[in-house]
């Protein structure tokens, strides 16, 4: 399921992995993400999971991803082509001067930090979802979506600032606006 924002991977114990598109589906998907609970498909605009959660960051300029940390193996398709893996996709300029990286926890979850670059404001980015029946914040402030499958607390939202070459987390709050747009209050730096 895609959800709004985080992980870690080992290759050990490696849930899933990014791809390519490289025809294996339509032209309008550029990646795709696998995991043993399903896939995402990533387009210019938004990426949109298994179960029809379409997550879009309009505030994005182009859609410029980078394949980063190539995993073993490829996945084969019946045309002969062999296409390499990778644990992470990154999602460049998501908001200015924020770029997104998606990766897959242990249990195949698809999960997405952000990086924020000098200068730039986390409480700029804004989160959409689609496909869903409500965002909201539970009662321990953390964001929920609910579907007609049933609520989905999503992860902690991490953001990193760079800072002396190093990430370094921003401690951030989630806030749900009126129209279901998630968007970022800085509570510590």
């Amino acid at each position: 399921m895609i959800s709004a924002l985080v992980f870690s991977l080992t290759l050990v114990h490696l849930p899933g992995f990014f791809e390519p598109n490289v025809g294996q589906f339509g032209e309008e998907v550029l990646y795709v993400a696998r995991s043993t609970t399903g896939m995402a498909l990533f387009t210019p605009t938004s990426a949109v999971d298994s179960s029809g959660v379409i997550l879009e960051l309009p505030r994005a300029r182009g859609a410029k991803y980078v394949l980063r940390s190539r995993a073993e193996g490829t996945t084969t398709y019946s045309s002969a082509v062999f296409v390499p893996r990778y644990e992470k996709l990154a999602r460049l300029d998501v908001a200015p001067g924020i770029d997104a990286v998606f990766t897959l926890d242990d249990n195949g979850a698809i999960q997405c930090d952000f990086i924020v670059h000098e200068d730039a404001d986390p409480a700029s980015l804004e989160i959409v979802y689609k496909g869903v029946d409500r965002v909201f914040l539970d009662s321990k402030g953390r964001l929920t979506i609910r579907t007609m499958m049933g609520k989905n607390v999503e992860p902690a939202l991490r953001v990193y600032r760079i800072v002396d070459g190093r990430q370094v987390e921003v401690g951030v709050q989630p806030i749900v606006r009126r129209d279901g747009v998630v968007m970022l209050a800085v509570v510590s730096n």
